[in-house]
């Protein structure tokens, strides 16, 4: 029996440029309040989430029934967004490759959508009767809304491309509060108050593991690091933070003190800072994540009540929602020691143009010194425009080594491998029968989204599968033949793979010739 020959062709399209500078220095960091937004009498904010894209900032105002939108350039309110009577909206995520926000409505057991553009709610949909949702977190890559119902004790799974719930992962006893995903691996994790944190695979919506916390701990808000796969959990009951390894799920605590009630969490995954809010003392831990130390402790005043948190990892500046205050309250890195200062430059992501890596070229860093305009100019190692292999390099730029506090930056520029795809042979082609051949993706980071159809005026054969590919293992394609083809025919499929963590785009095409 003759066969149908498969080959394939992919164009690759290059990641996002880096991120915007923001300010650093060699002498260390010192963090401090550096600005109020107010949101008015009776707002009482609880959630709080950012959009890097835009450089906005969102809070869900439980007491106001409304979503406030901030703009992080000036620091104020620029859009007040009513979620109707008696909402009582609690956390908020936003996905940034959509626009789209995403407020939980305690009061009335639903979720706004919100067009992060237009400032409008654009859709509710219901959680259940007596769900109380409270938590929320986004998947950028699939497009996915988790949401953690705290009265039903499940997880609802909301498609944001339908706006529809598609599944509800039931917890048994479990009433879970946070909610986080990591897009990296696909895997969700909720906190319950009987003193675990649960994790649940995005790809099977089965719990995976239950990592207890004691019998003591209350944990609330959760974040990822998707660079490092670590998971932090705030625990309310005994004054912790909890950092949990996502690959081996082992369990270190970091204490905040006597009287310490934490609640919110968030991290900043280029520099790795871990932010924890503290309605007990009114204040907001920071902690490394290289070192799982608290390096400071910043007070927002008497009666600021802070719970959301929320990290701009493009300006490095963290946002809590004080519900006790009506207000946001910014908190940002300033210099240490010393007036020189130079500017610190995102993360770099490129993808391979050849075996050996990529050329990257930047912009060297800015250096400024409030007494003598001349200042000295950065030099860093490796410079713009070297070859950089792949995988992630450490570029260091340095200024000032004749001053007496010389500063010196470091940041991340990661090249990714070329993806290619890799097909098998299919069977001959009569009427009506169902092909079936491989397609394997390798390079780029896995694993990767694969789905696929037919060009226009081909309509010899459909691709009937959409999915996922794990890293090192491949997709079995259906192809449908619907009329009889003629021998030497070609027929083109095209479908799009998207590694994950990447905005890159990688057309397959897929030519079978019938014998």
């Amino acid at each position: 029996m003759c066969g149908v020959v498969v080959t394939a062709v992919l164009a690759a399209v290059p990641a996002a440029n880096a991120a915007a500078a923001r300010p650093a220095t060699a002498a260390g960091v010192t963090y401090q309040v550096t600005g109020t937004i107010g949101l008015g009498a009776g707002s009482s904010p609880d959630g709080v989430a950012v959009d890097p894209v835009t450089n906005t900032i969102y809070t869900a105002d439980n007491g106001s029934h409304s979503v406030s939108a901030i703009s992080g350039a000036t620091g104020k309110v620029t859009a007040t967004i009513t979620t109707g009577a008696g909402t009582g909206p609690e956390g908020v995520a936003v996905n940034p490759v959509t626009g789209m926000v995403y407020t939980v409505n305690y009061g009335n057991n639903s979720v706004s959508v919100i067009s992060g553009a237009t400032g409008k709610v654009t859709a509710t949909i219901g959680t259940g009767v007596n769900s109380y949702p409270y938590g929320v977190a986004v998947d950028p890559v699939t497009d996915t809304v988790y949401v953690a119902d705290y009265g039903s004790g499940s997880v609802s799974v909301i498609s944001g491309a339908r706006n529809k719930v598609t599944a509800t992962i039931g917890l048994g006893a479990i009433s879970p509060y946070g909610v986080a995903v990591d897009p990296a691996t696909d895997t969700v994790y909720a906190t319950d108050d009987a003193g675990s944190v649960l994790v649940i695979s995005g790809t099977t919506g089965k719990v995976t593991a239950t990592i207890g916390l004691g019998a003591a701990s209350f944990p609330q808000g959760v974040a990822v690091n998707p660079v490092t796969d670590t998971v932090y959990a705030a625990d309310n009951g005994t004054g912790s933070v909890y950092v949990i390894s996502g690959a081996t799920g082992k369990v270190t605590t970091i204490g905040l003190g006597s009287g310490s009630v934490p609640d919110g969490v968030a991290v900043d995954p280029v520099t790795g800072t871990v932010y924890v809010t503290d309605s007990g003392s009114g204040s907001v831990s920071v902690i490394s994540g290289a070192t799982n130390k608290v390096t400071a402790t910043i007070g927002l005043g008497s009666g600021s009540v802070p719970f959301g948190v929320a990290v701009n990892p493009d300006t490095d500046t963290a946002y809590a929602a004080a519900e006790g205050g009506n207000a946001v309250l910014v908190v940002s890195a300033s210099p240490a020691a010393g007036d020189l200062s130079i500017a610190q430059p995102g993360g770099i992501a490129r993808d391979a143009t050849g075996a050996a890596g990529a050329v990257v070229s930047f912009p060297l860093p800015a250096v400024t010194d409030p007494d003598d305009p001349a200042a000295p100019a950065a030099s860093c190692v490796p410079g713009p425009g070297s070859l950089f292999a792949v995988g992630v390099t450490t570029v260091t730029c340095s200024a000032g080594a004749g001053e007496d506090v010389p500063v010196s930056v470091s940041f991340p520029v990661r090249v990714r491998p070329q993806v290619r795809v890799v097909t098998g042979v299919l069977p001959a082609g009569t009427v009506h029968v169902r092909y079936r051949g491989v397609l394997a993706a390798a390079g780029g980071l896995p694993p990767y989204g694969w789905a696929c159809r037919v060009l226009r005026g081909r309509r010899l054969v459909a691709c009937a599968h959409a999915g996922r590919l794990a890293a090192g293992h491949s997709l079995t394609l259906a192809l449908h033949v619907l009329a009889r083809a003629r021998p030497g025919t070609q027929v083109t499929v095209t479908g799009t793979i998207t590694p994950a963590g990447t905005d890159a785009n990688n057309t397959a095409r897929l030519r079978l010739r019938i014998r």
